[in-house]
């Protein structure tokens, strides 16, 4: 696990909204593959921000 470099942040409607340099996945935690992204899921959740420098700026985390 690596950290983002920019945080989300709640909004009024209880939602988090990534800023444009984070890409987000939301992946099977058994099987590593991609999950819908309609409905409610849970899985393991995974990024890549691409404002990291210094790092290199992928990870994940099991989400429950």
């Amino acid at each position: 696990m690596t950290e983002m470099v920019g945080l989300m942040q709640e909004c009024s409607e209880h939602k988090y909204h990534p800023w444009p340099h984070q890409i987000l996945y939301l992946l099977d935690p058994r099987s590593g593959k991609l999950l819908p992204r309609e409905g409610v899921q849970r899985g393991r959740f995974g990024y890549v921000d691409l404002a990291a420098e210094t790092h290199w700026g992928g990870g994940s985390v099991v989400m429950r």
